[in-house]
């Protein structure tokens, strides 16, 4: 509105008047978009709350079951116990989107001088004769699980040491340095502190948006929880899950091309798995993610609920 058809406001009880103030119109007006932006922000962190308890909502008794009847069937094979790893073990974990992870502790007299191979095979011939109908796979590091309830188990062999545990070595077939998982968790957790115990649910609203994207364009888990980590060390804003995830994303965008070390050991770089700095695997990611954090930031300069969904679940 031009200042040429501003209405002149009273001011109370001296019966002046003030003709640099805003107008009614423009009062008004400001008045509605702040109840309008209030009403927005409740909305959008109210829909991420409830995105928050469906990622939660973890089958902690199913799961439960499966690893005690795969530790009971693994024991004839000198398999000590199963750890729970990976985002289970950093409480990132999100139903129906992550797998669970679970070191498998071998016995190092029966296993520290065969190969992590050797390992993997007696793993997965055990579970095949304990689970003729169920789809088991092999890959380089662990041997996967899926049960008929959607639930996917991976287990990692490894040999756990005085100092750390030795998981595969994927590249030697051999047993990897001491690695110490540990280490992270624990950086995650204080920083997670720190921030009102926000960090953790940016994580896992994040590795959703992640998960909707092609295999060329995402990033690994362990990844977005090591950017996560540097990105809220010296965080000051809001603590909404808006806010906190919106931070998140561009951090992110930002910085995926450039390298961040390994605190656990197991590789020299959390993103050894995108090559170089300059690499066409990282090109891909930083412009796919890129991309998502520019729906993020115009859903919300719009106050639109709905374009955040839209972002959210495609």
């Amino acid at each position: 509105m031009g200042s040429n058809s501003r209405r002149t406001v009273w001011s109370g009880g001296g019966g002046g008047s003030s003709n640099g103030g805003d107008s009614v119109e423009e009062l008004e007006q400001s008045a509605t978009y702040v109840m309008e932006r209030s009403t927005y922000e409740k909305e959008v962190n109210d829909y991420f709350q409830d995105l928050l308890r469906e990622y939660n909502d973890r089958d902690v008794e199913g799961i439960r079951t499966h690893i005690n009847e795969i530790e009971n069937s693994l024991e004839e094979i000198d398999i000590e116990k199963l750890q729970f790893g990976g985002s289970v073990s950093r409480y990132t974990y999100i139903n129906g989107y992550s797998d669970v992870d679970a070191l498998a502790i071998v016995d190092e007299k029966t296993y520290g001088n065969r190969t992590p191979s050797d390992a993997l095979g007696m793993i997965r011939d055990r579970l095949e004769q304990r689970y003729p109908n169920s789809d088991i796979r092999t890959g380089n590091l662990a041997v996967t699980i899926k049960y008929s309830d959607g639930h996917e188990i991976q287990l990692l062999p490894a040999i756990k040491t005085a100092t750390g545990v030795r998981i595969a070595n994927p590249e030697t077939n051999q047993w990897s340095n001491v690695t110490r998982p540990h280490n992270f968790g624990r950086q995650l957790t204080a920083v997670n502190q720190v921030n009102n115990s926000r960090v953790v649910p940016a994580i896992k609203l994040y590795k959703a948006i992640n998960s909707k994207m092609s295999k060329e364009q995402r990033l690994s888990g362990y990844h977005i929880e090591s950017l996560a980590v540097e990105a809220f060390k010296d965080y000051k804003g809001s603590y909404s899950n808006k806010e906190t995830l919106l931070h998140l994303s561009k951090y992110i965008k930002n910085n995926i091309k450039r390298n961040i070390k390994d605190s656990t050991g197991q590789s020299r770089n959390v993103d050894e798995y995108l090559g170089s700095k300059n690499s066409k695997d990282r090109e891909t990611r930083r412009v796919a993610h890129g991309k998502k954090n520019t729906l993020m930031e115009e859903a919300d300069r719009d106050s639109s609920v709905k374009r955040w969904k839209n972002t959210m679940e495609k």
